[in-house]
């Protein structure tokens, strides 16, 4: 995954395209790390099974 640039402007001064552009970029992240945190439970949870 590519880094995303966090932008400078105070969210007042952004425009609408790049206001929409910041909230894929956040919505597509959160959605990665929810991905994340799942497999990391799904891991613990498959660990404590194991005598």
């Amino acid at each position: 995954m590519t880094e995303h640039s966090t932008t400078l402007k105070p969210s007042a001064e952004m425009t609408e395209k790049e206001l929409r552009e910041e909230l894929d970029y956040l919505r597509a992240e959160n959605a990665v790390l929810k991905k994340l945190e799942a497999l990391a439970q799904a891991r613990k949870k498959k660990a404590k099974k194991r005598p």
